[in-house]
């Protein structure tokens, strides 16, 4: 393969210049504490309603994180008591490397582990109060543990699973890679290393939709932090190994146009999708827009991740696979929803 060249490029981000351009684009919401933290760190001079709404936003974030934060630290201390290997995934451990502060909008917690301790970690986490769900979703095992203030999820993952591709070899290989945090509240637990975690990073913004560009964020800061620990040759030889070039890129060229962000131009060229791919994403993206047909029918959004991931991966075995996902997740989903019609019909009567 040939040497990726340092060339970087830095085109116009798309992304809002103000706050208040932010306040008014009702998809833009999870963005508004990283605008009160810029507001605060530049100084910048703003409307008190501007500033009274961005600090809503930004206290609501800071509340409900400082609480996850504590349960994250306890969870980790009670797998690592027991030896198993732990890697936080986004959520509060994330923010405070990447934001230097926790208020990163965050709504579970996401917990990585190896497939073969998965068993015991749950069985860890139902001994600590946690309940297990029975709604579907791309993890393994979801928890759900409710106190009188707020319900929040544990979500235990053995894989990438937003891929078909990436679902064992390349959780492996980031296991291996992985690095031990040695000191600090999450001391027991597990990193990925810069350049797997990015990889992550983009998966994590391929899965959910384009339209919000709050994870695009995450990757833009990721690579403006680690810009000196990232090996741009070697992600692209593991994401061809592994089959996931056109994830990754899309990602990269979404967090460009959105940020700003540097991206070494030879990068974006040998990962990205082919025009006619990238195309067909952006009109499915800004144009099915599914939000109120998702209240009605829940499983519509299931079929747009799948679809979507379909596009993005490089092999019909690995495309049929999502779609044999989505179609085990309607049956799932119907079941749990004939249990609970169920449940409510014998509680009445």
């Amino acid at each position: 393969m040939r040497r990726l060249t340092a060339k970087l490029v830095a085109p116009k981000p798309l992304c809002p210049e103000t706050p208040a351009e932010i306040l008014a684009r009702p998809e833009l919401d999870r963005l508004r504490p990283f605008a009160y933290l810029q507001t605060r760190r530049q100084r910048t001079s703003l409307s008190d309603d501007v500033d009274r709404a961005l600090r809503r936003a930004y206290n609501t974030s800071l509340r409900r994180n400082l609480f996850l934060h504590r349960e994250l630290v306890d969870l980790v201390e009670r797998l690592s008591r027991h030896s198993i290997d732990v890697i936080p995934l986004k959520g509060t451990d994330l923010a405070l490397r990447l934001y230097d502060d926790i208020a990163r909008p965050t709504q579970d917690i996401d917990l990585l582990v190896r497939k073969d301790q998965l068993r015991q970690a749950a069985r860890i986490l139902a001994d600590a109060g946690y309940s297990e769900s029975e709604d579907v979703g791309r993890y393994d095992i979801l928890f759900l543990r409710r106190d009188s203030a707020r319900t929040y999820g544990v979500e235990l993952h053995r894989s990438f699973d937003h891929f078909a591709s990436c679902a064992e070899r390349f959780v492996d290989a980031c296991w291996e890679r992985s690095q031990s945090i040695e000191d600090g509240e999450l001391r027991g637990a597990r990193r990925l290393e810069p350049t797997d975690e990015l990889t992550y990073l983009c998966l994590n913004l391929c899965r959910h939709r384009f339209r919000d560009p709050f994870l695009a964020l995450d990757v833009h800061l990721a690579i403006r932090r680690w810009q000196r620990e990232v090996d741009w040759n070697e992600l692209v030889q593991r994401c061809s190994r592994h089959r996931l070039r056109y994830p990754v890129g899309m990602a990269l060229e979404f967090a460009r146009h959105w940020f700003g962000t540097e991206v070494p131009d030879d990068t974006i060229y040998s990962l990205k999708p082919p025009l006619a791919t990238r195309k067909l994403l952006r009109w499915i993206e800004w144009t099915g827009n599914t939000h109120e047909l998702e209240a009605i029918f829940p499983i519509t959004k299931h079929f747009e991740i799948a679809l979507r991931m379909m596009l993005l991966d490089e092999t019909w075995g690995d495309r049929a696979e999502h779609l044999s996902f989505a179609s085990r997740t309607a049956r799932r989903l119907a079941q749990s929803r004939w249990r609970a019609a169920d449940r409510l019909e014998r509680a009445l009567g």
